[in-house]
């Protein structure tokens, strides 16, 4: 009994109150790493359900293990040593929520002013780009994995003492995984077309592009872990194969279609005002999925665990039996991979689109200053209607439950009750339910400072670009018994700096139109800092 203590709940005194993931949590993380090549022996195993084998699965010389009473594995977790009643009070979980994104159509190389003020009756405009964002923003502030979720935080970590099963330091190896942060790119072409409808203008905005995010480590940092003997001695997997499989998403596809009617209803020898209505229609549409790293969607269907099983097995393991330790480590596997991948769906796995109808305005007012040069503000919002998502959402806890006199674990016949209480707190801890709820958010808002030199050569442009999005609302009927706050996305905004370079030649009756853009984000709240490179061709005749 002292060894499974080890496994799973070996910490200083101080703590005895803190997170979960120091118990089975950081073990499962890692030994499914062990076991990675192990059959999923157990997948189907119901973690509610009392085990009546005594037999392994996987045969081969002596691999038997003895069956434990619920008794005895309750009186382990309750004891002083592990102390689980109050540690499964705990949440692994800071924030529950996927983290923001900023929607293409809304960055200043796609749209632009206009300060040519040139009439013309149809324009096709083809934006090649490339957006990267080397640290997103798990929280309002936080470019840290470790503000999101407790599970890589090495100043929580304790001793978790498995050496008698195996050479890894977990204590060591979770704390190589801290310092990962957020990539995000997005590569790919947008097209545009604009067509003259007497005094209006039609628009039409609709991108392609693929979209990668992964949890990002530097080469000294990822040869640290290449090292560890999780992966130099157990796993025959090269470590970038393995957190390409498990750490990164990616997707190529259709975005959202926007489409625009824009008049111009002041003009002057130096001014002049441009109107427009537009709506965004929810058409992202993905072609493909895991062209680098594997498919990760959100699931409704929590993995199966018996902590009375992993305690037989254990039991086994400590006493010797090479069969029940390798058995041990594939079961945990099971159970750590669906804990693992629930995480990067949550917080890598975006959508090409904003997934809701939107209804936006904008206004552009342009000056000229003098016959070569001027300026331009624009400034537009957009409302999004309600959305139907899903959200990881977190357990509400209330203490009593917990206690003794409530369930009171030294009474041998609510021994297989209070087991099956306390096992699945353990899986919610890990893998929080996913509920389908109702999003709502006030909108987006933004600005755009221009100035504008015209010279014989290229025209010449760069301002400042603002952009805001308001945080979530959930609306749902099963909100009141979880924590929703913590599925609630934050507002965010971006201050960017940018700048781009465009000649114009006149073939036939064709304007040929070729600009260079480039942006960069300078001041965030809740997104992270990005920068983008794009190249754009049009036609206007």
């Amino acid at each position: 009994m002292r060894h499974l203590a080890t496994i799973f709940f070996h910490k200083k005194e101080k703590d005895s109150m803190k997170h979960i993931y120091t118990t089975l949590g950081v073990a499962v993380l890692i030994t499914y790493s062990c076991a990675h090549s192990t059959q999923n022996t157990f997948q189907s195993i119901d973690s509610t359900k009392n085990i009546n084998r005594n037999q392994c699965s996987t045969p081969c010389s002596g691999c038997t293990y003895d069956e434990a009473s619920d008794f005895d594995v309750v009186q382990l977790l309750t004891s002083d040593q592990i102390n689980a009643q109050n540690v499964l009070q705990n949440d692994i979980y800071l924030e529950s929520y996927p983290i923001n994104s900023r929607p293409l159509f809304t960055y200043p190389f796609v749209t632009k002013e206009h300060y040519c003020n040139k009439p013309y009756n149809k324009a096709f405009t083809l934006n090649l780009f490339f957006n990267y964002t080397a640290k997103k923003k798990f929280t309002s502030t936080s470019v840290h994995l470790s503000d999101y979720i407790d599970l890589l935080e090495p100043d929580i970590l304790e001793e978790i003492d498995i050496k008698q099963f195996t050479n890894i330091n977990v204590p060591e190896l979770i704390g190589l995984f801290a310092p990962a942060k957020m990539e995000e790119r997005r590569l790919g072409g947008i097209f545009q077309g604009h067509m003259a409808l007497g005094c209006n203008t039609l628009q039409m905005i609709l991108p392609l592009y693929y979209l990668e995010r992964n949890l990002h480590l530097y080469e000294g940092e990822m040869l640290d872990i290449a090292n560890q003997p999780v992966f130099s001695d157990v796993m025959n997997v090269d470590v970038e194969t393995y957190l390409k499989a498990h750490l990164l998403s990616d997707q190529i596809g259709l975005g959202d279609l926007t489409l625009g009617l824009e008049r111009c209803v002041l003009e002057n020898t130096c001014n002049s005002l441009y109107l427009q209505g537009r709506i965004t229609l929810p058409t992202a549409a993905k072609f493909k999925e895991g062209l680098i790293g594997k498919k990760h969607s959100l699931s409704c269907t929590q993995p199966p665990f018996s902590l009375k099983h992993v305690y037989e097995l254990a039991t086994s393991a400590d006493a010797g039996n090479e069969c029940c330790k390798n058995l041990l480590f594939a079961y945990l596997s099971d159970f750590g991979t669906a804990v693992l991948d629930q995480l990067t769906a949550n917080i890598a796995k975006s959508s090409l689109g904003q997934q809701a109808f939107s209804i936006g305005a904008q206004a552009v007012i342009n000056h000229d200053i003098n016959s070569y040069m001027g300026c331009s503000f624009c400034a537009y919002g957009d409302f999004f209607l309600g959305k139907k998502t899903n959200r990881l959402l977190l357990e509400k806890i209330n203490p009593a439950d917990f206690s003794d006199a409530t369930r009171h674990y030294d009474n041998e016949p609510l021994a297989a009750e209070n087991l099956a209480f306390l096992n699945n707190r353990l899986i919610q801890i890990m893998y929080p339910p996913v509920r389908s709820v109702s999003v709502y958010q006030k909108g987006q808002i933004g600005g755009r400072l221009s100035f504008i030199s015209d010279t014989p050569y290229a025209m010449i442009r760069c301002g400042y670009d603002m952009w805001y999005k308001s945080k979530d609302k959930l609306e749902g009927r099963c909100l009141s018994q979880f924590q929703y706050d913590k599925a609630i996305k934050p507002y965010a905004y971006q201050g960017k700096l940018f700048g781009d370079i465009s000649v114009n030649r006149q073939l036939w009756c064709l304007d040929l139109n070729g600009t260079l853009s480039a942006d960069v984000t300078v001041d965030d709240s809740g997104i992270g800092k990005d920068w983008t490179l794009a190249l754009i061709g049009s036609i206007e005749f």
